[in-house]
């Protein structure tokens, strides 16, 4: 188990298999998340220019689904 995991600048696409983290920074770069298991026990980081996501008192939002 991470504490933490930072997903670098520059990273469109992430694939989570398995992973156990506290907490989770995505960056603007993120447009791709495949995740067949994570499992994040402090919350979600999203930088907030990403177009795609972001993160809601921890919680990770697809912004299709929730005005951020």
């Amino acid at each position: 188990i991470l504490d933490e995991v930072e997903i670098p600048q520059g990273i469109q696409q992430v694939n989570f298999n398995g992973y156990v983290t506290g907490k989770i920074y995505i960056p603007e770069s993120v447009t791709t998340l495949l995740d067949d298991f994570i499992m994040v026990t402090q919350g979600y980081e999203v930088a907030e220019g990403n177009p795609y996501f972001c993160s809601v008192d921890g919680f990770f939002i697809t912004r299709q689904k929730q005005n951020c």
